[in-house]
């Protein structure tokens, strides 16, 4: 037991049975410092009251530092700072007073605690400290400055409402001798107890919108989106309750919104998050129209076997792979004949300019399919027909041909699928950009990719605004 005195400093002890501190009220503490200590149990003093550590005093600043508080929560021990509550049973710290300053630093607290009815107007710090039990965090009234410090780590699914049953116990003289004390009871916000029970679940509301304006103020927008999250988790159970006591579509398509925002971008809080989601939907899309016909390349079977055709009209006859080029290009090259002709025969009706800007066009038009012939000449592997080369020369061809109709496949299989990634990024991003380059079913598909991308797009920015206004 400590006598009142202006300052209490502990350093360095352990209490192995706890410790007790009767409060004279003729006196006023100013500031208590424990430190490096371990307090593992509690004192009962004779009169029969749990022991308690009242800190009682205006202005009063309490400072802990690296200390322990080493009670199982299971059997009632719990930790109480300010309030103007009366002493109850099982409490580690009962504040008479309001605290004027808090600091906690490198603390363990293995017990719940309660900040039920704080008013600290100056300084709230919390630095590297554990809290293994329940946090009772109702009706406090703190700084919203730079002098508030603590993550929302320290708190995070501990929120609850502790609170003990009790009377005062008076003899038969009508004196009051003590308080008798019911079983504690506690509600946690993860408990169904909480959304269940409109009181709670405001109450829980209002403390959690304190923690994010406190964050918000402080520009811990890590912590204000953790803290934010873990509100809408608790309001999307609320509706999921009241669908299912209630039930009304209204409740229902608000639990699924809620359901879906988490996921796509976590209630708005990950605009990153939202781009993952909205790349995967592209893709999927895209394997859609992968399997489809396209007009932005034309491939398709009968492509395929028009070219296929060509290649055994190439295996079985005489011609070789330039004539098969001259073949396919020749209304090309005949074009390019006749644009000579007429750039000729119109010397005399045109501008030399003019014609000097022309010219150029025939040529390059011209070179480039004498560069493409040469190439097919060089690239002749057969030099007759198929049937009439040796064993020896059939294994060295057919190993060439193989080798170029394995690339050929691979180039028109990354090609197909470049393009319909774009084709999805494209319908995904705009809605109604003119006429879908797919036929069929397919066209319906890329309308609600439409509507889709429209929709998450449209919540990606809100996301990224709201980040960005935080920041």
């Amino acid at each position: 037991m400590f006598e009142s005195t202006s300052q209490i400093t502990i350093d360095s002890c352990v209490f192995p049975t706890g410790f007790y501190y009767k409060l004279d009220k003729s006196k006023e503490i100013s500031q208590v410092k424990i430190s490096n200590s371990i307090v593992n149990q509690f004192y009962k003093p004779a009169w029969g009251m749990d022991g308690d550590l009242i800190l009682g005093g205006m202005n009063l600043s309490l400072e802990l530092r690296n200390v322990k508080f080493d009670c199982d929560t299971i059997v009632g021990c719990w930790l109480k700072i300010g309030g103007k509550e009366p002493p109850m049973a099982h409490k580690y710290v009962v504040g008479d007073n309001d605290i004027d300053r808090i600091l906690f630093k490198d603390c363990l607290f293995r017990t719940d605690i309660s900040f039920d009815g704080l008013n600290c107007p100056t300084s709230f710090d919390v630095v590297n400290c554990k809290f293994e039990g329940d946090i009772s965090f109702s009706k406090v009234i703190i700084p919203l400055s730079s002098n508030v410090y603590f993550k929302w780590e320290n708190f995070s699914n501990k929120l609850s409402f502790i609170n003990r049953n009790w009377r005062f116990k008076y003899n038969d003289l009508g004196e009051f001798v003590g308080l008798v004390v019911l079983p504690m009871y506690k509600h946690k916000a993860i408990d169904d107890t909480a959304i269940s029970n409109t009181v709670f679940y405001d109450e829980f509301t209002a403390i959690y919108n304190e923690f994010i304006t406190i964050y918000k103020e402080r520009g811990d927008i890590k912590s204000r989106n953790a803290c934010y999250k873990e509100l809408k988790d608790f309001e999307t159970r609320r509706l999921k309750y009241l669908w299912k006591t209630e039930g009304g579509s209204t409740h229902f398509l608000n639990w699924q919104l809620n359901v879906f925002l988490k996921y796509f971008a976590e209630y708005g809080t990950s605009p990153i998050r939202s781009l993952i989601v909205s790349f995967w939907v592209i893709l999927c899309f895209a394997v859609v129209y992968f399997f489809s016909k396209s007009d932005w390349d034309n491939i398709n079977r009968q492509s395929l076997i028009k070219q296929a055709r060509q290649m055994m009209g190439y295996f079985s006859s005489e011609q070789k792979l330039d004539d098969f080029y001259s073949e396919t290009y020749k209304e090309d090259l005949a074009s390019y004949s006749e644009f000579k002709s007429e750039i000729k025969a119109m010397k005399k009706e045109v501008p030399f300019f003019f014609l000097m800007l022309l010219k150029p066009l025939y040529y390059l038009s011209v070179v480039k399919h004498r560069m493409s012939s040469f190439a097919y000449r060089k690239m002749e592997i057969l030099s007759g027909k198929w049937s009439d080369l040796s064993d020896r020369r059939k294994f060295v061809t057919g190993t060439l041909v193989s080798v170029g109709i394995f690339s050929y496949l691979t180039y028109l299989l990354l090609f197909r699928a470049l393009n319909s990634i774009m084709l999805s990024v494209n319908t995904f991003s705009t809605l109604g950009f003119g006429d879908i380059p797919v036929g069929g079913a397919t066209r319906y598909v890329a309308i609600i990719e439409g509507f889709i991308g429209w929709f998450l797009l449209s919540i990606f920015s809100v996301s990224l605004i709201s980040q960005i206004l935080q920041s």
